[in-house]
């Protein structure tokens, strides 16, 4: 990979804490990961890299996975919320991919970055009862448009010093900050410890 792309990658982690990170190529191989991810993974990286990604996943996972790697070879940012099964744990993960270097004018490799849901939420994913579904679900999207307020926060920090975008990114942390915390409230009052 090159320099830019490297620095364009880390740059991108370097926001964000407790990620799994991995780059992955054109036929959906793992080509690098993060130290927090291998741990988050507990594998190593010579277990992961050139396996397929893809393939972690399980229907209907599976195809939310597929879909949101071709939308990022497309040249979008495409994202889902899934449960992992490995072995004999499942555990629930918010997954971004982004396209991270280009070559010939098409997306040559994607940046993915996922992180594990906490217990409450990961609950709700697989429950059979319609409205607790739909509980979970309407949370999930709560946390995903928590997640893209405080990516598109970071980004505009990044282009811009103009005094009127520093107070919309600051509006947009404070409803991103006021959503993470409804969520645990929601949460700790729907299935208390």
């Amino acid at each position: 990979m090159s320099d830019e792309t490297t620095v364009a990658m880390l740059g991108h982690i370097a926001a964000r804490t407790r990620v799994c990170a991995m780059a992955i190529d054109r036929e959906g191989r793992i080509l690098a990961v993060n130290q927090s991810g291998l741990d988050l993974l507990e594998v190593e990286l010579s277990d992961i890299c050139g396996q397929v990604w893809a393939e972690r996943w399980q229907s209907p996972e599976r195809e939310r996975a597929d879909l949101a790697l071709a939308r990022a070879f497309a040249g979008e940012t495409a994202g889902f919320t899934g449960l992992c099964r490995r072995e004999a744990e499942t555990t629930a993960w918010e997954v971004e991919i982004l396209p991270l270097e280009r070559r010939d004018h098409a997306v040559d490799t994607v940046l993915m970055i996922c992180r594990q849901i906490e217990v409450p939420l990961a609950a709700n994913l697989n429950s059979d009862d319609p409205k607790e579904a739909a509980f979970g679900d309407a949370l999930h999207a709560f946390a995903n448009l928590a997640s893209v307020a405080e990516s598109s926060v970071r980004l505009l920090e990044r282009v811009s010093e103009d005094p009127k975008v520093s107070q919309i990114a600051a509006a947009m942390q404070q409803a991103a900050d006021a959503a993470r915390d409804r969520i645990g409230r929601l949460t700790a009052q729907r299935d208390p410890l």
